[in-house]
C-alpha cells in the first residue's frame, strides 16, 4: 500500500512540472495520482479500507509539501520589508487544512476509480 501511494505523490508532484500544462494537471494531479496509485494496488479488488490508507498516505506527504512550500513563501514574504505581509500560524493552519481535505478527497476518488478499472 505504501508502495502505491509513493508512486502517487510521485506522479502527482511531477504534474506540477510542466509549465503551459500544470495549470490544468496541477489542481488535478492528487485525482491522477491516486488512479495510478489505485492501479498499483496489491489484490485481485483492494478494498476501501486499502484505498483510502492509500489516500491517507498520499495526503500526508503531498500536505506537508504544499505546506512547507506555503511556509517558505511566507517567510519570504515577510522579509521583504512589509510587516503587514506576516500572516502567521493561521494562513498555515488554514492552507494544510484545506490541502488535506482536498488531496485526501481527489486522492480517494482517484483511488477508487483506477482500482475499480483494474483486471
Amino acid at each position: 500500500m505504501s508502495r502505491a501511494a509513493f508512486i502517487g505523490v510521485g506522479v502527482a508532484l511531477l504534474c506540477f512540472l510542466p509549465p503551459i500544462l500544470h495549470f490544468i494537471t496541477g489542481p488535478l494531479s492528487p485525482a491522477i495520482g491516486g488512479f495510478v496509485a489505485g492501479m498499483q494496488l496489491p489484490g485481485r479488488k483492494p478494498s476501501l479500507s486499502a484505498i483510502a490508507g492509500m489516500a491517507g498516505v498520499m495526503t500526508l506527504v503531498l500536505t506537508i509539501t504544499i505546506t512547507a512550500f506555503t511556509a517558505i513563501g511566507l517567510t519570504v514574504a515577510a522579509n521583504i520589508g512589509d510587516e503587514e505581509r506576516n500572516f502567521g500560524v493561521g494562513v498555515l493552519l488554514l492552507v494544510a487544512l484545506f490541502s488535506a481535505i482536498y488531496v485526501f478527497g481527489m486522492s480517494l476518488v482517484g483511488g477508487l476509480i483506477g482500482s475499480s478499472l483494474r483486471k
